[in-house]
């Protein structure tokens, strides 16, 4: 386990760094409005993805610590890993939803 979480630990670091490549760049952007808003598209990228690697990496981690309970026969508590992962599972259904419903309308105009 301590090789699995030296890899989260590295992948769990490149989410931050990404999250606060962006952040801190284009606040200072944010708060005096001085730029055209379509100069934020580039901080926004890599504050979601930051975020993106961050939450994927805390369940994959969750899951392997399931799993890995199965084999050592240590007690983990499954409803963590079972309700992050249903919950992932019912946002990404409904952010599909939602992008292809704005799709759609997009592309009626």
């Amino acid at each position: 386990m301590y090789f699995i979480g030296l890899v989260f630990t590295i992948l769990g670091g490149m989410g931050v760094g990404l999250f606060f490549a962006g952040l801190f760049p284009g606040l200072p952007h944010l708060f005096t409005l001085s730029t055209h808003d379509g100069h934020q598209d580039h901080y926004r990228v890599r504050i979601v993805w930051g975020t993106l690697i961050l939450i994927h990496v805390f369940i994959l981690w969750e899951v392997v610590r399931l799993v890995g309970s199965w084999f050592t026969g240590e007690t983990v508590d499954p409803g963590i890993a079972t309700g992050l992962v249903s919950t992932y599972l019912i946002v990404m259904i409904i952010l599909t939803i939602a992008f292809a419903l704005a799709e759609s309308v997009k592309n009626r105009h």
